[in-house]
């Protein structure tokens, strides 16, 4: 029974040093004590979960193999995915041209080239995605994984090159 509550809930945290505590002290723990860590826990997830879903970047967690874990409404709404079909999916399918492998790796060339990076997505919508990742190693030393970050900047970039066109006309009537 535990076994499979502790996957319910590792599907939606990242498997951390806090689960693997808890995990270990349910054995010791009263009935009581396991509902209230439970709630808690549950608290917690609803509150992340709302944060993700409410923020206008796209965030997906890739694990081991750069295998899709994780993705809010937004990261689902750029790339034209459910989270249901993509998880465990390569975001390689998503994202091309990057070695995800190297980027898990810490690959230091690989890094540099990732310090933020812009894209052309084409499906289901024609956009520029400016996007950066952080290795989930920052944070736990012993995960493998990434937090990838989006933020849609075809507005910026259709503003900006209004304003070229708009000083390149002013320039010419002169």
């Amino acid at each position: 029974m535990w076994y499979k509550l502790s996957q319910l809930i590792g599907r939606y945290l990242m498997k951390s040093k806090f689960l693997d505590k808890l995990i270990d002290r349910l054995d010791r723990m009263d009935a009581d004590s396991v509902q209230t860590q439970f709630l808690h826990l549950a608290r917690e997830k609803g509150l992340l979960e709302t944060i993700f879903q409410a923020i206008q970047e796209g965030v997906v967690v890739v694990g081991r193999g750069a295998r899709i874990r994780y993705a809010n409404r937004t990261a689902e709404a750029l790339f034209g995915f459910k989270l249901d079909d993509a998880e465990d999916q390569p975001i390689a399918r998503y994202i091309r041209d990057i070695d995800w492998e190297k980027v898990l790796n810490l690959d230091e060339d690989e890094w540099e080239r990732l310090v933020r990076r812009e894209i052309e997505v084409t499906y289901p919508d024609h956009r520029f995605v400016e996007f950066y990742v952080v290795p989930l190693s920052a944070v736990e030393l012993k995960e493998q994984g990434a937090v990838v970050i989006f933020r849609d900047v075809t507005r910026e970039r259709e503003t900006t090159a209004e304003s070229i066109e708009s000083e390149r006309l002013k320039a010419l009537t002169l």
